[in-house]
């Protein structure tokens, strides 16, 4: 007499006695298993159309969010975003053509500008510009940079200084980055008693941010040496930058 088994009967089977193998590596399509769940091709160089792993395919998001990073689904027919897979990071469902293009890297938001505002020793840097496809309430007016959302930043930032042809001084400088006109963090740079010398100054620093605090880079000359004439003679030169990185909320 055969016997003939079905697939049912093997899940049936696995199901009663899987709490006794529950941290033992499973094998598809191989007795040999390497990993926790270790699938084999039915065959390595002419597999068929039935080799591989099937996600979840689906028309729309979960109504209710996933608790465990990484969750991944296929996307399918979904009447505004496209056909692609989707994974979970703790807060929104990333598309992989995003992870895999940078020029939409939604976590980096930088300003830049050219010159400083004022005459006096202590000058506001300039930002004017800020070029970003989705600026997630991100701003920038009037040299002062406005936050769009919450959450911890790593904040870069780089400015340039030179003093005017035939001044022949030595002095200091501190530039600073403030948050709602308070210091968050600044370093301090030199230029040499030389007719041509300048300074630049580049930095970075662990800060976390609310949406809409006010952020604005400012630079002071101070400690001059001996042979100074006036403490405000200086200026910029090429570009300043100021770069938001959003690590997590």
């Amino acid at each position: 007499m055969k016997y003939y088994i079905s697939i049912t009967h093997v899940l049936l089977y696995s199901a009663l006695f899987s709490s006794f193998s529950a941290f033992s590596q499973s094998g598809i399509v191989t007795k040999n298993a390497k990993a926790n769940l270790h699938i084999e091709p039915s065959s390595i160089t002419n597999p068929t159309g039935q080799d591989g792993i099937l996600v979840p395919r689906v028309q729309n998001f979960p109504v209710t969010n996933p608790t465990r990073l990484g969750q991944l689904v296929y996307l399918s027919g979904n009447a505004t975003l496209n056909d692609e897979f989707y994974y979970w990071d703790g807060s929104n469902w990333i598309p992989f053509t995003k992870v895999l293009n940078r020029d939409l890297d939604e976590t980096i938001y930088a300003f830049d500008g050219q010159g400083y505002t004022g005459a006096s020793p202590q000058r506001t840097i300039n930002f004017s510009r800020f070029l970003k496809a989705s600026t997630d309430g991100f701003s920038v007016n009037n040299n002062e940079v406005t936050v769009g959302k919450n959450g911890l930043y790593l904040i870069s930032f780089t400015a340039n200084t030179k003093k005017p042809l035939g001044v022949n001084e030595q002095a200091n400088f501190t530039y600073t980055i403030l948050v709602n006109g308070t210091a968050a963090s600044a370093v301090q740079t030199s230029i040499a008693a030389e007719e041509v010398s300048s300074t630049s100054a580049s930095f970075s620093f662990l800060k976390r941010l609310n949406a809409g605090d006010k952020i604005t880079a400012s630079v002071n000359k101070s400690n001059v040496g001996s042979t100074v004439t006036t403490l405000s003679n200086y200026e910029a030169f090429g570009i300043n930058n100021l770069t938001l990185y959003f690590i997590q909320n």
